[in-house]
């Protein structure tokens, strides 16, 4: 219980000191970062999914966290909503939709069997799906990364948190057109948000294997076991407990499938579409 509660105060500072810099980085006035009106606790009682402490110190503070025209990052329904992925990933009181960008990627939170919010996982058109922060509060920490090097690298600069490289100035997109104007801040942010080519140098993380569930059963990992238990012996587990962040499973899913998850998103089980 102990450790309980100072997990849960934890993550209240965090919460709260990543809004804080949202709200600096709000503040700068050139307009590239902008936080929408947030929502209330009368309005999130209302969601499917139980919503902890730490979740509804960010929502309160915005329901949308926006970065130049990209479609907002939040806790409302996003307007471009793919209704199917309800099929594919299980009913809405399991996972939360935080983003999609009118193309092909929804980004999405898992919430397990307790209510806890887990992994941010990003699934596109193809099913390949990327894990790209532990929790909510680290996803949103990110990507005002992503926002404070993309405003440093259109103002000249070259200091800041990513670890990730910028292309040598001839190759990269601004270099590109054989002039000195400097690059726009929204161009750098989207280049960070699908990792790199344009201003800096590509990065992808390793692809996960999966096991069948027979397989996974004979690990003798109590958690490959347990997530094995429920499936067909072809059905498939997939362990990203130790896999880094940006690493993924190509086509996670095929039509008619299911992607069910242990551990806040850290174990994944694809199911027949019959349900095996």
């Amino acid at each position: 219980m102990g450790d309980q509660v100072a997990r849960e105060g934890a993550d209240l500072a965090r919460a709260e000191a990543v809004v804080a810099r949202w709200r600096r980085l709000a503040e700068d006035g050139d307009g590239l970062v902008r936080m929408a009106e947030g929502v209330s606790d009368a309005q999130i009682d209302t969601w499917p999914a139980h919503v902890p402490e730490h979740v509804r110190v960010l929502a309160r503070a915005a329901a949308w966290y926006f970065v130049a025209d990209f479609e907002g990052f939040g806790f409302l329904e996003p307007d471009n909503f793919d209704g199917a992925l309800e099929h594919l990933l299980g009913p809405r009181q399991t996972w939360w939709a935080l983003h999609a960008d009118g193309a092909a990627h929804t980004w999405f939170a898992d919430i397990d069997a307790a209510g806890g919010w887990g992994r941010v996982l990003n699934i596109d058109e193809d099913h390949d799906v990327e894990f790209l922060a532990p929790d909510v509060i680290a996803w949103l920490a990110y990507l005002a990364d992503c926002a404070e090097a993309a405003r440093v690298v259109a103002r000249g600069g070259g200091a800041y948190r990513l670890p990730v490289r910028l292309l040598p100035s001839e190759d990269r997109g601004a270099g590109a057109t054989g002039t000195a104007a400097p690059p726009d801040a929204a161009d750098v942010f989207a280049d960070l948000m699908y990792h790199g080519g344009e201003f800096f140098e590509p990065w992808h993380g390793p692809d996960a294997v999966s096991l069948t569930a027979a397989q996974a059963a004979r690990t003798g990992d109590p958690d490959l076991v347990r997530a094995a238990a429920g499936l067909a012996p072809d059905e498939r587990v997939v362990d990203m407990r130790t896999m880094p962040l940006f690493s993924h499973l190509p086509y996670a899913s095929r039509h008619g499938e299911r992607i069910e998850r242990l551990l806040g998103g850290a174990v994944l089980m694809i199911r027949h579409g019959s349900g095996g």
